[in-house]
């Protein structure tokens, strides 16, 4: 994979983790308390993320 590629990903994965974040906040504020759990998970195959659980 070439450096450029890499960046790309790294940049796109940045982004995403991000919006999830800003997305997970906004939720936790019209919930008024409650707070998202994090867990992440992987697969055996090759890949993974991190799941939020209100």
């Amino acid at each position: 994979m070439s450096p450029r590629v890499s960046d790309q990903q790294e940049q796109a994965r940045a982004w995403f983790e991000t919006l999830r974040d800003r997305i997970c906040l906004a939720l936790e504020a019209i919930e008024g308390g409650a707070t998202f759990m994090r867990k992440p998970w992987a697969r055996a195959e090759g890949g993974g993320g991190v799941m939020s659980m209100l």
